[in-house]
């Protein structure tokens, strides 16, 4: 008996990576804390940028809060 597949689901698994299966397993410690240093170092990168940026208040929007 043939699996019914609708067209979302066919989708989906057309959109989905030759080694989709692969990059799911679980990697291990080492790569997160070369990920965390890796992303730590982008922010601060970014931080950097956003510092060599002045805007003057009339560029922000007015914020209203509301309850």
């Amino acid at each position: 008996m043939a699996a019914k597949v609708t067209r979302r689901q066919l989708a989906v698994l057309a959109a989905l990576p030759l080694g989709a299966a692969e990059s799911l397993q679980p990697q291990g410690q080492p790569l997160l804390e070369d990920d965390l240093a890796a992303q730590r170092e982008t922010l601060r990168r970014n931080r950097e940028q956003m510092a060599k940026v002045s805007l003057p208040m009339g560029v922000e929007p007015a914020v209203i809060f509301k309850a």
